[in-house]
């Protein structure tokens, strides 16, 4: 399946026409992927082939993360997401055609965290121009997120491990920390001294905090959480931590904790389990919204 449309790190996905009816009131009208930081494209088009085979008449949205987005200004963020806030506002809040609801998938720490949190501000912002105070009633959106392998820590050996974990050899592990730990300290020196930015998974964790992520989402909508006991980047200690937040704040949840598998290869390594809990989490957010399932 080849994308409709497609720019820098940016691929549509438009749903079968034929498999319309009954079906396609029942499935999202966008499925908005955010990919780990750069990754394959041949990788992330396996969780699109396998989101297509669960809905096929949903519009899939690939967005490609890349660690020159950490750097960027917030002109340059807002112009990298651009085409993905332009199609979000013409398929989910045109109040012209009606809507079916959102599926949002997001992987891992650093840019995909970024890539949500810029998106939400940059469409709240859009849509603030476009309607104003009209903004707040405007209808609700049926909205799911499944976050996978996230979040985790910004401690100092979180992130040596990160960018270290595909070497195999320990010589060369110890020889990649030098230049890592320099960039580690240039970049909490500029990104987050100098220029005053917050360091960014605590950020990431407030913000999952809130019970609303996205315009149009209610407190209710449903969050599926995919981690692992052995994920060496994204330690299942800070994933508890912020789930046991979510549960004193009694905001929905379900939460798959996989045994042994390690950083995003939890579809992998049971891809049963792991697609059963995404359709049954947007069965989920269909009687959240009560529409017919």
């Amino acid at each position: 399946m080849s994308p409709q449309q497609s720019a820098l790190g940016f691929h549509i996905f438009p749903g079968s026409v034929e498999a319309g009816g009954e079906e396609s009131r029942l499935e999202p009208s966008v499925i908005l992927l955010l990919g780990w930081m750069d990754a394959p494209l041949s990788l992330l088009r396996k969780y699109v082939d396998a989101h297509r085979s669960l809905f096929p008449t949903s519009s899939i949205v690939l967005v490609e993360s890349h660690s020159s987005f950490m750097w960027a200004s917030s002109t340059g963020k807002e112009k990298n997401l651009r085409p993905v806030i332009n199609m979000l506002v013409d398929k989910l809040y045109n109040t012209s055609h009606p809507t079916n609801g959102l599926l949002f998938m997001q992987f891992r720490m650093a840019t995909g965290a970024i890539h949500l949190m810029t998106l939400a501000s940059f469409l709240k912002r859009r849509l603030d121009a476009i309607y104003g105070p009209k903004l707040t009633t405007l209808p609700t959106i049926t909205t799911a997120f499944i976050i996978d392998s996230t979040p985790g820590f910004n401690d100092y050996e979180s992130i040596m491990t990160t960018f270290t974990l595909a070497m195999k050899s320990p010589i060369l592990k110890s020889l990649a920390r030098l230049p890592l730990t320099f960039a580690y300290v240039a970049y909490y020196l500029i990104y987050n001294k100098a220029l005053n930015n917050p360091p960014l998974l605590p950020l990431l964790h407030n913000y999952l905090g809130q019970a609303r992520l996205l315009p149009g989402s209610d407190d209710e909508s449903p969050r599926l959480y995919i981690y692992s006991d052995a994920d060496a980047m994204v330690p299942w200690t800070s994933v508890e931590r912020h789930l046991s937040v979510l549960s004193e704040r009694r905001m929905p949840f379900v939460a798959e904790k996989y045994i042994g598998t390690q950083h995003v290869s939890h579809a992998k390594q049971d891809p049963r389990r792991y697609w059963e809990a995404v359709h049954s989490l947007w069965r989920s957010a269909l009687r959240q919204s009560n529409a017919p399932t």
